[in-house]
């Protein structure tokens, strides 16, 4: 399966991303797209979608460090997760972006460390990449922990 590519930033995407209350990063590998949608209460802005590129890693659930991936789970599974501009880490990323740079959805499904494990519970990640010249960004940007059956997860695979 190959996932999508990010699209250069413009500066009314940055502006978008900047003015909106939240930010929804989705992704749905059987419909093949990664983006990111800036969202605002009021009319005064248009809510502007985004083309993301995106990496997933992870649902081993016997095996939680194993980042196999493998096809179905690929083509099975819905990632979304909102960011809003009062988290700290989601306003370091916004305040770093220059035209030109591109956004890339970085999920983990199933980061459990033993402690977790134990005890049932699973988490579900996501960091965003800035991706421009040179090394990219990556910044973490949320986790959740959760049971493995949760319909709320950031990572849910559809049967």
């Amino acid at each position: 399966m190959e996932f999508p590519k990010a699209a250069a930033l413009t500066a009314e995407d940055i502006s978008a991303l900047m003015s909106s209350d939240a930010v929804t990063f989705l992704f749905d590998a059987r419909a093949g797209t990664a983006v990111a949608r800036a969202t605002k209460t009021c009319e005064e802005l248009d809510n502007r979608t985004i083309a993301c590129g995106v990496e997933i890693v992870g649902f081993q659930l016997e095996r939680p460090f194993d980042v196999e991936w493998n096809e179905h789970a690929a083509v099975t599974t819905v990632c979304r997760a909102r960011l809003f501009q009062s988290d700290l880490s989601w306003s370091t990323v916004l305040n770093l972006l220059r035209p030109g740079d591109r956004l890339t959805q970085r999920w983990l499904a199933d980061a459990r460390n033993d402690t977790l494990h134990d005890t049932g519970l699973t988490v579900d990640e996501l960091a965003i990449e800035v991706g421009r010249s040179g090394p990219p960004l990556v910044f973490h940007v949320l986790s959740h922990v959760t049971t493995p059956d949760d319909p709320c997860r950031l990572v849910l695979r559809r049967t």
